[in-house]
């Protein structure tokens, strides 16, 4: 399935958000690529995101957004939409308010920090938001389980998957067996039984121009999820 297509950015706002993640290489915030390579995947995100969703983006959570990637370029691409920027390191949510400030009235961003199983019990966080989306945030049952909590009913999870290997067909980064087998969405990452516990369910598997998972929340997750910190790295569902 092909992505719907990217918003697109003006040239001053490409050129800010560069100048915004050129600061999160230099700390070492930002993982291998150029500027613009990251800055159009998370502009893929985005689109996915807005065609996923029915009506209007009312407000968007970005797991693990590290030094604002995709988090700071959906909020640039969906702006006035609220994006919330979560993460639990001290310094990596300095640089995500250092960046929002920056970026001014470009985005109606906002940071978290903290764990995302606690913040997902929140009241002023669970079930508020309209998209959560996730890149290198975790495995897939990490990912959907820490999610979850955040969406509401309708909701969907946008889920950045690793790129194929071109010579064995792999997902690249993946140890052997990890995550294979278990769905029919992109490289058989997401359990559809577990899902359910979840209350979400795959919807479309985007493999071009970029490799995503769209997830949609159509149940309440049991109550016991998402479990306490830490618990669902060390225990996945699958």
């Amino acid at each position: 399935m092909t992505a719907t297509p990217a918003p697109a950015l003006s040239k001053a706002a490409r050129a800010l958000l560069r100048s915004v993640l050129d600061q999160a290489a230099a700390i070492g915030l930002l993982g291998r690529g150029s500027l613009d390579r990251h800055i159009d995947h998370a502009l893929h995100m985005a689109g996915a995101l807005k065609g996923a969703v029915d009506g209007d983006v009312g407000a968007v959570l970005d797991l693990g957004s590290g030094g604002g990637i995709p988090g700071i370029v959906v909020g640039v691409a969906l702006a006035p939409t609220a994006v919330a920027l979560l993460d639990t390191g001290e310094r990596r949510c300095t640089f995500l308010r250092v960046a929002a400030a920056e970026l001014g009235e470009l985005a109606n961003l906002s940071v978290l920090e903290g764990r995302a199983e606690s913040l997902a019990r929140d009241p002023l966080h669970a079930g508020h938001y309209d998209a959560v989306t996730a890149r290198s945030f975790g495995r897939p049952a990490v990912t959907a389980e820490c999610a979850t909590g955040f969406l509401r009913i309708g909701g969907v999870l946008v889920a950045s998957e690793p790129p194929v290997d071109a010579g064995t067909g792999a997902d690249v980064g993946m140890a052997a067996g990890a995550g294979v087998g278990v769905g029919a969405g992109v490289g058989g990452r997401w359990d559809p039984a577990a899902l359910l516990l979840l209350g979400l369910a795959e919807e479309a598997a985007i493999t071009e121009p970029v490799r995503l998972a769209i997830l949609r929340k159509a149940a309440q997750q049991a109550t016991r999820y998402p479990r306490r910190p830490g618990i669902p790295a060390k225990r996945p569902l699958w």
